[in-house]
């Protein structure tokens, strides 16, 4: 208690008095002797004037000029009053918190020897107890005063955290209500050494990383000593890189290394984007080919153990993802870094084969089997999922495919199944498919690898046992419920991947000349007719499937389109535009349709063929969601950029969907996404 009429110290005595209270409210004691003492200037500057005038310049005298001028005067006085002071709450005390602070709790609070704080509901600090006052009494002369009333608290984390006199104090909020007013008391409890321990066990926390140098077996076609002098260099990079961070580095193979440092170091690399790998990426061999390197990187909480596990999984990652890049793990989720140039097309027979026995195993045990691909599905989903539908006919086990009946982007898919016999009531619905899903169930997934976007995400998360064939970068961690992830970027299409499964899967001749001529359509669009994402395995996959009695004709002719069509693609070109110099955009808003989506992409396949354009974008709105197509000529990441949407596909050809968005919106962020990724990587 006070000395000064019972209140508590720090507490002005002040009328039980309202308009008493507002007074306070509206100007302290110094606004009020500075505006008394302005208004005294503002009479007699301009009386002064008045005379200093008519002395040089005799006048006839105006008793108006010294008023109207000490009124303007005294009103910039008022102006830069309200400027200063208008952010700021000036009540230091009001009625309603001098009640509150003449009670018993208010009493206990002023008495704390630890330091307490009162705010309104806005985070403007009202009051505060002594403790306070002696905490910044004894750090004034370095940081002077931190927190002042009438202004913002500086809350860190949300309201969890203050730093006051250079500690910083966890705040444990107290609600209190007076006079129909909501205050907040926080008592703060110095945590400065505890967070400077925890920051100390976060630095110097273990990070493992896994490090492997891309497509050896594919460098290898070249002189040995030329080979073997690259990879020296990019051994020697890294080997500096690993001394640097003062980490320790053993090599388990000839190209592949594992490495321990501290995480304070890893925090370095973030910064700089690991820097590293565009150290690496000049390393050449051959005919100017770069050599790169995938890194997996965690620092997750627990043992060495499970950072050592985490972190061969984000290396997995990053190989699935196409490789020169790093994917870091961490307690916030996954990063990834690099991903600059396109991946090496690398793929055996071994694995094709491996995964064949594998997928025919799991659905030999499989009671039945269930397949889809993504939603809004395109030629290449469907004709992989009949290409699966084969080999469960095959192994003769009962099977289903997931697949909106009612896309008339599919129509001619739907057409050329229907002549194929064991097809005629496979198809289901979403809703027909959990009712279909039972615990032996093995459920097939192709030509997309993340459950938001599937036809069915609900069956899949049910689904006890899941196979997984795509050609997309694989994004993020697969559930443990999948069995079998083959996951190929590489790959022109899903087709391609499950024409070699099928190869191995089945006997010659096995195969129905619709179902080959499907899988052949599902790679000709994927690879725009082979001239783009092609491989020598592409060709063997075509000629595999011209063997089972694919009509390149037929396959083509899936792909006419009617006059309406060309008319949409024409409304959509006539809206190009150029960002940023090399960078196509158009976009689409009205009388759009579910065929737009198919549309979209051939706009931007066409846009790619302007003169000094790299990449190109569609934008269109489909009911209410925003559909984007990019392409690239191999210069620029569209996969990268899309990633900001969510969404995903290869270097040179992606797509995202933005649900609850104007197109207009959308492109702006698209700009945005655009200019960062040009930004990370000096484009």
């Amino acid at each position: 208690m006070g000395a000064d009429g019972g209140m508590p110290n720090g507490i002005r005595p002040m009328k039980q008095d309202k308009r008493q209270a507002a007074l306070y409210r509206f100007a302290t004691k110094r606004d009020i002797l500075l505006g008394v003492i302005f208004a005294y200037l503002a009479v007699i500057l301009p009386a002064i004037a008045m005379i200093l005038l008519d002395y040089f310049t005799p006048m006839e005298q105006n008793v108006w000029f010294p008023l109207l001028t000490g009124i303007g005067l005294y009103s910039v006085f008022v102006l830069v009053w309200w400027l200063i002071h208008r952010n700021q709450n000036r009540a230091v005390l009001d009625y309603s918190l001098t009640k509150l602070l003449s009670t018993t709790v208010g009493q206990i609070m002023n008495a704390m020897e630890v330091p307490v704080i009162a705010c309104d509901e806005k985070g403007v600090l009202f009051w505060h107890n002594d403790a306070v006052t002696k905490v910044i009494h004894e750090q004034e002369e370095n940081r002077g005063e931190v927190v002042k009333q009438g202004t913002k608290v500086p809350f860190r984390e949300g309201k969890d955290y203050l730093e006051l006199g250079g500690n910083v104090y966890k705040c444990q909020a107290i609600p209190a209500v007076s006079e129909e007013k909501q205050y907040v008391f926080y008592v703060l409890e110095d945590c400065t050494e505890l967070l400077k321990m925890e920051k100390s066990y976060h630095d110097e926390r273990t990070a493992v990383a896994y490090i492997v140098i891309d497509s050896v077996d594919e460098l290898m076609q070249y002189v040995n000593d030329r080979f073997r002098d690259a990879i020296g260099e990019v051994d020697d990079k890294i080997k500096r890189w690993v001394s640097q961070m003062g980490g320790i580095i053993k090599s388990y193979d000839n190209d592949k290394y594992i490495v321990l440092f501290d995480t304070a170091k890893l925090e370095e690399c973030i910064k700089n984007r690991f820097a590293i790998l565009d150290k690496i990426r000049t390393t050449r061999v051959g005919d100017g080919i770069s050599i790169t390197v995938s890194i997996g990187v965690s620092n997750l909480p627990g043992t060495l153990v499970d950072r050592e596990r985490s972190a061969q999984s984000a290396l997995d990652l990053a190989l699935q993802r196409g490789g020169d890049q790093v994917v870091l793990k961490r307690e916030d989720g996954i990063e990834f870094f690099g991903g600059k140039t396109k991946a090496v097309y690398k793929r055996s027979n071994v694995k094709a084969r491996v995964v064949s026995s594998q997928l025919v195993s799991l659905i030999g045990r499989a009671g039945s089997v269930l397949i889809m691909g993504h939603k809004n599905a395109d030629f290449d989903s469907f004709a992989s999922c009949v290409g699966m539908a084969r080999l469960a006919h095959v192994n003769a086990v009962p099977f289903h495919i997931i697949v909106d009946k009612n896309d008339k982007n599919l129509a001619s898919c739907f057409e050329m199944a229907n002549r194929i016999p064991h097809l005629k009531d496979a198809f289901i619905s979403a809703k027909e498919g959990m009712e279909k899903l039972k615990n032996n169930t093995l459920l097939i997934i192709t030509d997309v690898n993340s459950f938001d976007f599937l036809e069915a995400p609900e069956v899949a998360r049910k689904a006890k046992s899941i196979a997984v064939i795509d050609h997309h970068i694989k994004k993020e961690e697969l559930p443990e419920t999948v069995k079998i992830s083959y996951i190929e970027p590489t790959a022109s299409s899903a087709s391609e991947l499950v024409s070699e499964i099928l190869e191995y899967g089945i006997s010659m001749l096995q195969m129905t000349p619709e179902e080959a001529e499907l899988l052949l359509s599902g790679i000709l669009l994927d690879t725009k007719q082979f001239s783009r994402n092609t491989g020598t395995r592409t060709f063997a996959v075509a000629q595999y499937l011209r063997g089972q009695g694919a009509s390149t004709a037929a396959s083509t002719d899936m792909f006419r389109v009617d006059i309406d069509d060309i008319t949409k693609e024409s409304k959509m070109l006539s809206a190009v535009e150029i960002f940023d110099e090399n960078i196509a955009l158009t976009t689409c808003d009205t009388g759009t349709d579910s065929g737009f989506r198919v549309l979209a992409a051939k706009v931007a396949d066409k846009m790619l063929t302007i003169k000094d354009v790299d990449a190109s974008f569609a934008v269109v709105l489909i009911r209410n969601t925003v559909y984007i197509s990019g392409r690239s000529n191999g210069n620029i990441n569209v996969q990268l950029i899309l990633e900001d949407f969510h969404g995903g596909g290869h270097f040179d050809i992606a797509g995202a969907q933005v649900e609850d968005a104007t197109v207009q919106e959308v492109k702006e962020r698209l700009k945005e996404s655009i200019l960062n990724y040009k930004k990370r990587n000096n484009k």
